[in-house]
């Protein structure tokens, strides 16, 4: 055999195949591969009861904890000519179903609080005929995806079963839309083709007069159960845990820029987008995966890393996926519920190139395979990870590949296959649709389709955006086009937009007049305009003003009481004072010193605010102490410097800064986890004002009315941009911002 037939043949091993492949050609003996892989015993599950599996058990929770929602429904639809032999397809169904024994198994609590899986006797299990043709119009294949989404959507009774249907929709003259649906605690991405294979044997099997006889099934799904829970306890069981320990000791989460702060606690709405790579793209896919020895989803898995690297800045990433956990050969055979959830953790530093990425992917996904038989849940017990509503726990980006479905029809040896299937439109073909949940903040499938690869994004609309989607599919398609292209170059230099958009960008957004930013930084713009204008009034807050020459002085005064506590360049200091004439002062007596201000808003709860302080590792404090105190543990609190009498009296300050000197740290809300800082150098924040001096611009005789709270960005153009142009800030004090009819008085006076 030539070594491309050997690289072929390998390619297209499973991938729990390919770690123990992998393991052997390491050197290490079988037993080294993965867990003991001793076999599942026929006859363990035999009766109509038995505790149910792990998987199953996880399923049967989630859906009592939402059982409005369809979450855990899995649907396809193809479409299906109006002729359809629909007693052959009942018969094939109810044989299915008969031969599956998962598909006709129920749930109940046993007396002991423990879930029992039930096993009915076979039945009839009708196909539901419905004609929808008065609901549909054009586009039509946006109508049929409404219209399969609902279908998808009906909820399973988990007590009562089946747990599979199959409804045909008459959508037009020609086509019924045959909806597939199956309940996820029977079924798993590795079912569904197996499910399908059987169905369309036997529906040109029936249709045709003939009787035909599948192979006997090893196993039943209820052997695997006993087995599991027998085999995930002690030594075994401590193995497993102590790989997903070590594996996440320190992992970050994925943080991705959302659209929305995230909700206390996930609605799980969501909208699916599907898409397809060309065949010329992915049969390079394909080329890179026996190049590397790796199968084709470890070189998408290595391009959607990178794409979530550039998304989210973090070089060291956890993205979820799920394993079939099919680790004998016994299982492959039997529809249920054996996947698991499972986390990949690739580090992808600066340097790396897509061959590395590529290979972090394959290190990621084998190792995983190697230590699947930890049920996913039982993980998050042993790590004793903490419960929050609001996300899924350890990850909240998921990745996964599955196979496809032959859509020829079944085993007919004639030319048409006797249930030939088609894909709705272009972008769909059994997968994708669209039943309105989302488990995960992001989810992200692909499906092998012979010539083509199909994509979909499945994602939590409470986050983000149709058109953020959109544009992460285009930029995870450069990231490939680009690796795949050049798989040696650095990560850094792959291009994430494409050339159309690159040339937007670069040549109709970017034609614009150039505007001249101005060499000074914001502090001494200022003092510069309290030069120019000193008796103009500058702030005004309730019955106070402040002129420019004031607001200098007062700069001073606070910048020359922070040198002497030993502020100064590459310091931190935080700004903790209420909505008034001093909030202005402190910002800029800060500035001056050459450190950079911290605005902390006085209605944080103190543990936020201690915690911005400890981890920004500010050494000192300015506060105002009207406000309650603060907890700051390695930080000094010093009092803001009164008002000076006389604006001569003071001595200016002024620290040398350059343009990449940090000018101020704004820290997030906190929507993803835990706030970070935002760090805006000098250069950035002068940009940023002269950008907008110019467009929509102001004048001198500008008055602006200052809302937003300084611990938010927009703050800084509201309050600065005045104040370099020598126009007039109007401060709301807090109670004035929330109150709408003190806000119109406010701006009906000045």
């Amino acid at each position: 055999m030539s070594m491309q037939d050997s690289g072929t043949r390998r390619a297209a091993l499973s991938d729990t195949k390919r770690a123990l492949l992998e393991a052997r050609l390491r050197g290490a003996p079988p037993a080294a591969a993965v867990a003991p892989r001793e076999g599942v015993p026929r006859g363990a599950g035999d009766g109509p009861e038995h505790a149910a599996s792990f998987a199953q058990e996880r399923m049967w929770f989630l859906s009592r904890f939402a059982p409005e929602s369809p979450m855990y429904n899995v649907p396809a639809a193809f479409l299906v000519p109006a002729d359809v032999d629909v007693p052959a397809l009942e018969r094939a169904l109810t044989e299915v179903v008969r031969r599956h024994e998962a598909l006709r198994t129920t749930y109940r609590m046993g007396d002991d609080g423990q879930l029992l899986q039930v096993v009915q006797p076979p039945a009839p299990v009708p196909v539901e005929v419905f004609d929808v043709r008065d609901r549909m119009g054009e586009p039509f294949a946006a109508h049929v995806h409404v219209l399969v989404g609902e279908e998808g959507a009906r909820l399973f009774d988990l007590e009562r079963g089946p747990m599979a249907r199959v409804t045909l929709l008459r959508v037009s003259e020609a086509d019924y839309a045959m909806v597939i649906t199956t309940h996820h605690i029977a079924t798993d991405g590795w079912s569904f083709p197996l499910l399908m294979r059987d169905l369309l044997v036997l529906y040109d099997a029936y249709h045709g007069g003939r009787e035909v006889s599948l192979p006997e099934l090893p196993l039943r799904y209820a052997d695997y159960a006993v087995w599991q829970r027998g085999y995930l306890q002690g030594e075994n069981l401590a193995k497993q845990v102590a790989y997903w320990r070590d594996l996440l000791d320190g992992a970050p989460a994925l943080e991705l820029p959302t659209d929305r702060p995230r909700p206390p606690v996930a609605t799980n709405v969501g909208r699916a987008h599907s898409f397809r790579l060309d065949p010329e793209l992915t049969q390079r896919v394909r080329d890179a995966s026996k190049q590397q020895a790796a199968t084709l989803n470890m070189v998408v898995l290595a391009a959607f890393a990178e794409t979530m690297r550039r998304y989210s800045g973090q070089d060291d990433l956890v993205i979820g996926t799920l394993l079939g956990s099919r680790s004998r050969p016994e299982l492959e055979p039997i529809v249920g519920m054996f996947v698991n959830s499972a986390a990949l953790r690739l580090r992808l530093p600066a340097g790396a190139t897509f061959r590395d990425a590529v290979n972090a992917a394959k290190r990621a996904v084998l190792d995983a395979n190697q230590h699947q038989d930890l049920p996913f849940e039982k993980l998050v017990d042993e790590l004793g990870v903490p419960r929050d509503l609001s996300r899924h726990p350890l990850f909240q980006v998921v990745y996964f590949h599955h196979a496809a479905v032959n859509t020829e029809g079944g085993g007919s040896t004639d030319a048409r296959p006797a249930l030939p299937l088609r894909p709705i439109n272009a972008e769909n073909i059994g997968e994708g649709v669209d039943t309105g949940v989302a488990k995960f903040d992001l989810q992200f499938a692909t499906m092998d389709m012979w010539n083509e690869l199909g994509g979909s994004f499945e994602y939590a609309t409470d986050l983000f955006d149709h058109e953020t989607i959109l544009g992460m599919e285009r930029a995870f398609r450069a990231v490939l086009s680009a690796a795949l292209q050049n798989p040696d170059a650095p990560l850094d230099s792959l291009q994430i937009v494409s050339d159309d958009e690159r040339r937007l960008i670069l040549d109709e957004w970017g034609t614009g007049a150039a505007v001249a930013v101005p060499a000074e930084p914001l502090h001494r713009r200022v003092a510069l305009q309290a030069a120019a204008t000193p008796d103009a009034v500058a702030l005004v807050s309730g019955c106070e003003r402040l002129t420019y020459a004031e607001l200098d002085a007062w700069a001073n005064r606070i910048a020359g009481e922070l040198r002497a506590r030993g502020a100064g360049a590459g310091g931190i200091v935080g700004v903790y004072v209420d909505r008034d004439l001093s909030m202005v002062p402190a910002m800029l007596g800060i500035l001056k010193t050459g450190a950079a201000y911290l605005p902390l808003d006085p209605v944080y709860p103190p543990e936020r605010i201690a915690y911005m302080l400890g981890d920004s590792g500010a050494a000192l404090l300015l506060a105002d102490p009207a406000l309650p105190p603060v907890e700051s543990a390695g930080t000094e609190i010093v009092a803001v410097p009164a008002r000076p009498a006389s604006a001569g009296s003071i001595d200016p300050v002024s620290v040398d800064v350059a343009p990449h000197d940090r000018a101020y740290l704004i820290y997030t809300s906190g929507s993803t986890g835990r706030p970070k800082a935002v760090e805006v150098e000098h250069g950035t924040l002068s940009s940023m004002l002269a950008a907008v001096a110019h467009e929509p611009g102001m004048r001198v005789d500008d008055v602006t009315l200052a809302v937003t709270t300084i611990s938010f960005d927009v703050s800084v153009p509201e309050l600065f941009l005045p104040l370099v142009t020598g126009a007039r800030v109007v401060i709301a004090g807090r109670d004035d911002v929330i109150d709408g009819v003190a806000l119109g008085r406010m701006i009906a006076e000045h």
